[in-house]
Parts: structure tokens; C-alpha cells; sequence
């Protein structure tokens, strides 16, 4: 079964109008050669179109504008600190060129939503003694992440994780994140892998489509490094994985001891039961089932028509809910529930065919305010808990 609606009026009305649209080209074809001046000259709304594939200044975003790196620009770190209440970040696109002792993303203390998309890490990070994380996020409350890659680094007094939770909550879809490495200092010793993402002190996540693995252990003469754990959540923290890859890590050869296998799921962490696990599993860390599943195109044309389809039960009366405003904060009442932001609206109800079927036929029209904007969606179903909001699941307009 297909309904067939229009997201005119959905889209511009919950979309953030661009106010200007600054161009930085460091070959001179743009307002600015760089992006922090840019940055300080845009006001909240604004959009900022970063071109050509050279290397620019970090940069940190305070406020909320559009920051998009078109041609893959690369950058040694990336900043999003303070966004004020009420406005939206984000930053997307770019290359990170990763350094020892610094976060290659970091992003802290804002109450505004902030989305990064395509953010790719790559090069060796220099070993440090603290190895930083390749993504942090710290007390923020509403963190959405689609694709790119987060490497955690190696240092000799501790690693850091691929990702880092702290204080935050978050929305992760469709990303790489690796752990880096603790290098021991003694040879009889082997090196131990960190964790892919840590969740700490109160954090909540969602994870959808991941790729999450534990850093890589070595042997020692001795006594081998522990292998790396892939998702942990701890102090009052929990992790919704609801697809993906979590790969724990082997342990080291010891001559007289082999370091620890990493566990896929450690802590508090509800797992989906179509994850794919490599790795042990501990006691905390528990199964659940999720449907309705939705299905979207990465992309799609101003102008043109998408499939989204919905994956439940026989006869189940399913919504669509869409929201622009990318702010989602996983509920912890109920694993795999979203709460969705004010501005999201449920666009559309069909009841689904006798295989637990279904699928909508979205026009997205083709003016330049339905452009380049990020569209949230996810399936609504009446579950024995009320309304029950699945998995998200994320469609660029072109």
C-alpha cells in the first residue's frame, strides 16, 4: 500500500531560512579566504559554503549557522561550542585532518540542537600521552550525527574512545567509529584497545546503522593488552543500538597471560536483535526487539519524488512523522522511543498490507528554499505503550 503526499508546506514551514549565504574559497573566489572570519561575520540562519579541496584554519562554530565544506575541504579540528537555546549548528562535509592531543570534533556545553554529517577523520593521530577521542560531545542535549568517520587516538597514559558521551545526549546514524589504544610502556606488556563509543555520567544515545569497533590490542612477552570494547555505557548512562556492526576486539598473545576479548555491548546497552555482535556480551547489556523499521534514499532532487518504506506488523496503522529541526533526544522510558521536537508533524497514516507492509510516495518541491536541507523521519506505530517512534532515519534534499 502507497499514499502519496506533497512536503510543501511540511518543509518550508519548518525550515530555517537562510539569511545569507557566505562563500570562502582560499583560492580567492569567495567573501572570505577562510573560514573563521566567515564564521564571525554570519549571524544565526545564516549559510556558509566552503569550496574547493584545500586546507583551512580550525574553526569553531558558536552559533547557529550552516557550515558545508562542498568539495571536501580539509581542516585539522572542528569546534562547536555554546550554541545558544533556540538556534541549530551544523557542520558537514569536511575532512579532518587528525592530530595528537586534541579532539578532531568536540563539541560542548550547547542547549541549540547541533547536527554534523560527513565529517571524516583520516592520517595517523601523533601518540600522545592522553590520546583524545576522535568525536567528544560533553553536556549538550541534543547531538545528531549522520555518517562520517571518528578514530580515537593512542597515548602512553590512555587512549581515547572513537566517540566520547559525556553529560549529552545524542542521535548517531549511520557512522564509522573505531577506539584508539593505550600503549604500554613496558615490552613485557601489550598495548589495550579502547572503547568504539563511551557513554558516561547520565549520557543517552541512539545508535542506527553504525559501524562501532574496539581498538586493536597487542601481544607483550608477557602479558597481552585487552582487546577493545566496542559500545559501553556506565554511571547512569544507556546506549540504544538499534543497527549496526559492534565488533569487540581480541586480546593479545601473552606468554604467561592473553589479554581479554572486548565485549561488542557493555553496560548499560539495549541492542536490537539484527545487530551484527563480534565479541562477548555482558550481563547488563540486554536485547530488544524494534518495529516498525523505516527505509529512506540518502538523497533526493528538489523537485523529484522518493519511496520511504515501513517494514511492521500485518494491518498495523503506522504514521510518518518529519522534522527539519534536527533535535531529537532519546527517551529513556522506553527503549527505542524518540521525543520528538515541537516543530516535527506527523505528515501522513497508512494502515499497512497483509505481509506488514507499506510505503510513502514523498514530492519534495522544487524550489531553492527546499534545498540543501535535512529531513528527519521516522515511523509512528500504535504500540501496547502508546505511540511508538522507530528508528531514524535521515534524507538530504539536493
Amino acid at each position: 500500500m502507497t499514499t502519496s503526499i506533497r512536503m510543501c508546506s511540511l518543509l518550508l514551514s519548518a525550515a530555517l531560512t537562510a539569511q545569507t549565504t557566505w562563500v570562502v574559497d582560499a583560492g580567492g573566489g569567495g567573501h572570505f579566504l577562510d573560514v573563521p572570519p566567515a564564521i564571525a561575520a554570519a549571524q544565526p540562519g545564516d549559510r556558509i559554503v566552503v569550496q574547493g579541496a584545500h586546507t583551512y584554519s580550525a574553526f569553531v562554530v558558536d552559533r547557529g549557522v550552516d557550515v558545508e565544506a562542498v568539495a571536501a575541504a580539509v581542516v585539522p579540528t572542528v569546534e562547536v561550542v555554546g550554541v545558544p537555546a533556540g538556534e541549530r549548528a551544523r557542520v558537514a562535509g569536511f575532512r579532518v585532518q587528525r592530530e595528537g592531543g586534541v579532539s578532531s570534533v568536540s563539541v560542548r556545553a550547547c542547549a541549540g540542537a547541533v547536527l554534523l554529517v560527513d565529517l571524516d577523520e583520516f592520517g595517523p593521530a601523533f601518540q600522545t600521552t592522553v590520546g583524545r577521542p576522535g568525536l567528544e560531545i560533553r553536556d549538550c542535549g541534543g547531538v545528531y550525527v549522520r555518517g562520517g568517520t571518528f578514530l580515537g587516538q593512542a597515548g602512553t597514559s590512555s587512549g581515547g574512545a572513537g566517540a566520547l558521551l559525556d553529560a549529552a545526549r545524542a542521535v548517531l546514524v549511520g557512522g564509522r567509529f573505531v577506539g584508539g589504544v593505550d600503549v604500554s610502556t613496558f615490552p613485557s606488556s601489550g598495548n589495550r584497545g579502547e572503547t568504539g563509543v563511551r557513554l558516561q555520567n547520565g549520557s543517552h544515545a541512539v545508535l542506527a546503522g553504525v559501524e562501532v569497533v574496539g581498538g586493536s590490542a597487542s601481544q607483550g612477552n608477557i602479558v597481552g593488552g585487552d582487546g577493545g570494547d566496542a559500545v559501553g555505557a556506565f554511571t547512569g548512562s544507556l546506549a540504544i543500538v538499534l543497527a549496526g556492526e559492534l565488533v569487540g576486539t581480541p586480546g593479545g598473545w601473552g606468554s604467561w597471560l592473553f589479554g581479554d576479548d572486548g565485549y561488542a555491548a557493555r553496560g548499560h546497552v539495549r541492542f536490537a536483535s539484527g545487530c551484527a555482535l563480534t565479541g562477548r556480551v555482558d550481563n547488563a547489556a540486554t536485547p530488544i526487539r524494534v518495529r516498525p523499521g523505516l527505509a529512506a534514499p540518502a538523497a533526493i532532487a528538489a523537485g523529484g519524488t522518493m519511496q520511504v518504506q515501513v517494514d511492521g506488523a500485518p494491518g498495523q496503522l503506522v504514521g510518518l512523522a518529519a522534522d527539519l529541526a534536527f533535535g531529537y533526544e532519546p527517551a529513556p522510558a522506553f527503549d527505542g522511543a524518540f521525543v520528538l521536537t515541537p516543530t516535527a508533524a506527523l505528515v501522513a497514516v497508512l494502515q499497512l498490507d497483509g505481509l506488514g507492509l507499506g510505503s510513502w510516495s514523498l514530492a519534495v518541491p522544487g524550489t531553492v528554499a527546499a534545498r540543501h536541507r535535512d529531513v528527519f523521519l521516522q515511523a509512528v506505530a500504535v504500540g501496547p505503550v502508546g505511540l511508538v517512534l522507530t528508528a531514524p532515519t535521515q534524507t538530504r534534499t539536493l
